[in-house]
């Protein structure tokens, strides 16, 4: 199987009275998990709702489940609340956006070149490798 380049995880989420991400992005994670594809490689996360919260709990539970994949999960994200409202011809409305999205895009470079360098000089073995050796 082709390695994964993986650069950007944007998860589209359920309105924050689901707090969860859809179970087709959840089944399509778990489907390369197998492989290892998504392991040591970052993952940024974009949330929205039409609430107030912008989706923060949906991209708690993507983190989570990103932890599980063996993807690093940044710290950054961009929370988009009230999307209907966020953009005004295709620009963000408010210049917080921006400037989380530049946070979170210089984050996914630095990463992912810091993390590509690592997997370059050796990977350590999965614990389902070293547990079984």
């Amino acid at each position: 199987m082709e390695p994964i380049e993986l650069k950007l995880v944007v998860g589209s989420t359920r309105p924050e009275r689901g707090a969860a991400v859809f179970f087709v992005l959840k089944n399509a994670i778990d489907s390369v998990f197998v492989s290892n594809g998504f392991r040591n490689k970052p993952a940024g996360f974009v949330g929205y709702s039409g609430g107030i919260v912008g989706g923060s709990r949906a991209v708690e539970h993507l983190a989570t489940i990103a932890i599980e994949a063996e993807l690093v999960p940044l710290r950054n994200a961009v929370l988009l609340a009230q999307f209907h409202q966020a953009f005004a011809e295709g620009r963000p409305v408010d210049l917080a956006t921006d400037a989380a999205l530049t946070i979170l895009l210089d984050d996914l470079v630095w990463w992912g070149d810091a993390l590509r360098r690592a997997r370059a000089e050796g990977e350590l073995p999965t614990a389902r490798q070293r547990r079984s050796a």
